[in-house]
This record gives structure tokens, C-alpha cells and sequence, in this order.
């Protein structure tokens, strides 16, 4: 898919490679973005929650240091589901990451962090977001208010999330 589609910004003639870069992604990540949501709406809650408690550190990763020992500490609980979104491609095993886990696609883990981008932008749209995802409940008031200043830490970063993604693909990182 990314071949084709940077295939298809030489075929309109774009000339400079980094906007080349730019526009598949754009347009690759669009086209991810709706297939990640539709995986993560078809996943029970409990598969949604093993999954961000991988991603969330991940996300860190990147400059932004939040409370994660209840999320690292209910890694142990998701044996099952760790299992399965291993078998299915979405995570691996990775002894150097924080919660001995890696999501694989790292375009989930950019989706995921717009859609935190997008939920925490007021806080009455983070607690729908949580009921949504089955998850009220699991947050103290406390670790929602670390979450969102977490968010809010990297959304500098996270707004060229596509882009950063295929430029580092393409370079090899």
C-alpha cells in the first residue's frame, strides 16, 4: 500500500521528495486510520485496554513521562489477550520496551495518540471517550488529569504523526 501510493505522487508529477513523503502519507495514514478504527470498534474493551496499556508507553517514548504503573501493572492480567493480538500481528515481544511489549504497526500507536489528541481536547469528551471504550472506572481523577497533560505534552509531536511515520519508514528508522 505505501509503495503504491508513493508511486502515485511521482505519477502526479510532485518533484520534491519531501512533499512527495508528505502526500503518500497523508494519504496512506487516511487510509490506515479507517481500518484501525473499524479493528479497535470490532475489539471487545478488554482487547482495546490491552492494547493501549501497550501503546501508552510506547507514546512516552517519545518525550512525554506519565503515571503508567496501573497500566504496566494490569499488563500481567491480559495474558489471553496479549496472546492473541500477538498472533494477529498487532504486538511483539521486545525486552527493551518499558512493558516488554512493542505494537508492531506503529501506525496504531499514531492513531491511537490522535485519538487521544482529539478526546482530551475538554475533558467532558475524555469521559465519554472512557465510557465508550468500557473504561470508566479504571482512571482515578488523577491519572485522567496526567493522561490528558501527558496528551497535551505531545500533541506538538503527534500533529505531523503521519508524516513522522512514513519519513522515518522511508529512511530506514
Amino acid at each position: 500500500m505505501a509503495a503504491s501510493t508513493l508511486w502515485e505522487t511521482y505519477e502526479d508529477d510532485v518533484a520534491d521528495p519531501v512533499q512527495r513523503r508528505r502526500q503518500a502519507s497523508k494519504a496512506l495514514y487516511d487510509e490506515a486510520a479507517q481500518t484501525l478504527q473499524d479493528t479497535w470498534r470490532l475489539w471487545p474493551p478488554v482487547m482495546r485496554r490491552a492494547l493501549a496499556s501497550v501503546a501508552l508507553p510506547q507514546m512516552g517514548e517519545t518525550g512525554a513521562r506519565f503515571h503508567q504503573e496501573r497500566l504496566l501493572g494490569a499488563i500481567a492480567d491480559f495474558g489471553p489477550e496479549l496472546r492473541s493480538l500477538e498472533k494477529q500481528g498487532f504486538i511483539a515481544a521486545d525486552e527493551t520496551a518499558l512493558c516488554g511489549w512493542r505494537v508492531r504497526p506503529l501506525a496504531f500507536v499514531w492513531w491511537l495518540a490522535d485519538e487521544l489528541v482529539r478526546t482530551v481536547r475538554d475533558d467532558p469528551s475524555l469521559e465519554t471517550w472512557l465510557r465508550a471504550q468500557e473504561w470508566d472506572g479504571i482512571f482515578t481523577r488523577s491519572e485522567k488529569t496526567k493522561l490528558v497533560k501527558a496528551v497535551n505534552a505531545v500533541t506538538g509531536m503527534l500533529k505531523g504523526g503521519a508524516t513522522t511515520l512514513i519519513e522515518l519508514a522511508a529512511k530506514g528508522g
